[in-house]
Formats: structure tokens, C-alpha cells, sequence
């Protein structure tokens, strides 16, 4: 009896791709695979996943599985199933040819084994691609005017504003009591405090953000979100999530903003200035102690921070709650470099003696 594989795969969770979910998928192989008189051995299916990236799973697996226990036939629905990029569909199909499996489409009685089957499974497979690509091109289209139109295309709701149901879709407008307080953090920020400081007189106020006590990093990622200058930004990354130039960014002026595009700009042009400088790596890999030390005000942990002198350097054991501005901490920082000598000196005096180190080889 004849060994075969059935691969099944869906687009998106919410709707079906052209319409055949994954169910009529399986059964249509099902029945293809009982009308050839083979026997089923695994089933494989990816949900959510587009084929145009071979990054699924479901399909590696079945590969594998095709690869390891000599399967004779892969069955599908359809080409476009399979993948939809023609150099993938290549690759792949050559490998199940070095397999020895058979790649059928249950959609179709063409033999791609022939020279007549294999042009037209070449041609379908360019097609594919062409209409994934167009599907591409009208999503961002579609996207691109929703967003001028003012409506919000989906996600988390930025902190400061809240979506407003409109018919079927939804716009941003500002919260009652959220918003305020974006506006005051900018305000903070165009009067040059420094997102630390800024942090730290939020959560000195009692103002949280949704529960959660403010950080410099949580501000700082606020006062770089372009939401609140009324923008939605697209195209900030290319196929394989890789990242475009800002250059290529698409900015569309979508919602009310928090705060004008030019105080905008402003703050991100003091956010820069204040920046430190990159003295090159990280200090925490030089230093012993490192992620094993508390603080002994407010229980924190410690973390290494460095500081700029006329002539070099220096590093420091902090209080993380207090250097990430959570909350004022009297602890005070102190010198990574002498602590790290003077607790190793301890250690081999006291605690790493040879008597003790003999007693512990010996048990």
C-alpha cells in the first residue's frame, strides 16, 4: 500500500483563503488519496499562515515527514496551497522529487510529471504569486485610506486615547482622563525634564498608566510614538518584517493629536540631545556581581550604570526602581569596580579560606 501525506493551510484564522477552509481541504484529499487507493499516514495543517513565506511549520514538518519515512505521494488542494512564491514552490517540489514523493493536488486531475503538466503547474504557480501580490497591494491600499478616512485599523489601543465604534469601524479619540495626561508628559518634556524625572513625578503624583507604575523607558517609548502627533505610519517594515528606511515610511495624519506635529518634533530633538553616549558595550558583562545584588532601602535589584568623568568612565552598582525613575530610592550609587574588589577580597578571606575549600573536597 502506497503512503500518503495530506498538507492543509489557511491564510488568515478568521475567514477561509478562496473560500475552502481547512476541513473541506482535508476531506478533498481524503477522498483524492481513497480514489488512488493510498493510505493516509499523517495530516499537516498551518492556520494563519500565508504562503508566501515558507516559515511554517505544518509545511517544514511535512517535509521532514516526507523525507524520513519515505512517503510516496504529498497531497494538497491546490497549488496556491502549497505556496504562493514560484521560486519556493520550485525549491520545495524539487526536494520531495529527491524524496521520491509525488507532490497531486486533489483540485486537479493534471500530472505535473508530464511535460504539459508541469507548464501548466509553472504557470499557476506564477499566477499564485501575481494574485498574492495584488492581495498585498489592495490590503495596503484599503489600509492606507481607512486611515485618511480617520478610522483606526486595529491593535492594542494606543494609552491616551480609546476606540469609538463608527458603524463597522472604529475611531481614536481621545480619553477623558488619559489624554490629559499624555498631554502633560509632553508638556513635561518641552519644559526639559528628562524622562526619568518625568517618570518619577508621575508616580509621585499617584498617576499611573493603566495600573502600572511609570518607568524613563515607558516614557520614552510615549514621547517617540508618532500616534500622538495624530499619525498613523505605514510601511515601516518589508517582506521578512525587515526594516525600511525611515525614508520610506508612508505618515498619514489620521486621528487628533495630543500634541501639535511641531512640539512633536521639538520633544524628539531634546530626546536626542539628552541621549548618553555610546561608550561601547554594555558594563554589566565586566563586573562580578552583577544581577546578584538587592537594594537595601527598597528590596530592588541592583544594575550597573555608567557615568561620564573628564577623562574616562565609571561605572556604578544602582537601585534599578530608582534609576528607571519607578520611585525615589535613598540608596545611593557606588563604584562597581572598588565593590567588586573589596566583596572578592572578603570572599577569599573569610568565606573561600583553604580550610574550608579542603573540608569541601573532602565531602
Amino acid at each position: 500500500m502506497k503512503k500518503a501525506v495530506i498538507y492543509a493551510r489557511v491564510s488568515t484564522k478568521r475567514q477561509a483563503d478562496d473560500g475552502l477552509p481547512v476541513e473541506s481541504q482535508l476531506d478533498h484529499c481524503r477522498s483524492k488519496a481513497a480514489a488512488l487507493g493510498l493510505t493516509v499516514v499523517r495530516e499537516f495543517v498551518d492556520g494563519g499562515i500565508s504562503g508566501t513565506t515558507d516559515k511554517r511549520p505544518a509545511f517544514q514538518d511535512a517535509l521532514t515527514y516526507c523525507a524520513m519515512m519515505d512517503v510516496d505521494y504529498f497531497l494538497c488542494w491546490s497549488s496556491s496551497r502549497f505556496a504562493r512564491n514560484h521560486l519556493d514552490a520550485g525549491h520545495y517540489k524539487g526536494l520531495l522529487e529527491k524524496y521520491g514523493t509525488r507532490l497531486i493536488y486533489s483540485s486537479t486531475e493534471v500530472d505535473i510529471r508530464t511535460d504539459d503538466g508541469w507548464f501548466i503547474d509553472a504557470i499557476g504557480s506564477v499566477i499564485d504569486e501575481r494574485y498574492s501580490r495584488q492581495v498585498s497591494t489592495d490590503t495596503k491600499r484599503s489600509m492606507l485610506k481607512a486611515a485618511r478616512d480617520g478610522f483606526f485599523l486595529g491593535g492594542r489601543v494606543p494609552f491616551g486615547y480609546v476606540a469609538v465604534t463608527e458603524g463597522k469601524r472604529k475611531r481614536l479619540t481621545l480619553h477623558p482622563t488619559e489624554g490629559p495626561l499624555i498631554r502633560q508628559l509632553f508638556g513635561m518634556a518641552l519644559n526639559g525634564w528628562g524622562t526619568k524625572m518625568i517618570a518619577i513625578q508621575l508616580n509621585t503624583q499617584g498617576l499611573s498608566m493603566r495600573g502600572k507604575r511609570w518607568g524613563k523607558g515607558t516614557v520614552n517609548f510615549i514621547l517617540k510614538n508618532e500616534v500622538y502627533a495624530g499619525w498613523t505610519v505605514f510601511n515601516r517594515t518589508s517582506k521578512g518584517r525587515k526594516p525600511n528606511p525611515p525614508s520610506d515610511w508612508v505618515r498619514v495624519n489620521s486621528h487628533e493629536g495630543v500634541v501639535s506635529p511641531g512640539d512633536f518634533e521639538k520633544v524628539q530633538t531634546m530626546v536626542t540631545d539628552r541621549q548618553p553616549m555610546n561608550v561601547g558595550g554594555q558594563p554589566r558583562s565586566n563586573f562580578a556581581f552583577t544581577g546578584l545584588l538587592k537594594c537595601g532601602v527598597c528590596g530592588s535589584s541592583l544594575q550597573t550604570c555608567s557615568g561620564s568623568g573628564r577623562s574616562k568612565v565609571y561605572h556604578y552598582y544602582g537601585c534599578r526602581d530608582s534609576l528607571t525613575g519607578k520611585h525615589r530610592c535613598a540608596f545611593k550609587k557606588f563604584r562597581a569596580e572598588l565593590f567588586d574588589d573589596w566583596m572578592l577580597g572578603r570572599l577569599l578571606d573569610e568565606v573561600l579560606t583553604p580550610e574550608r575549600m579542603v573540608d569541601v573536597f573532602a565531602q
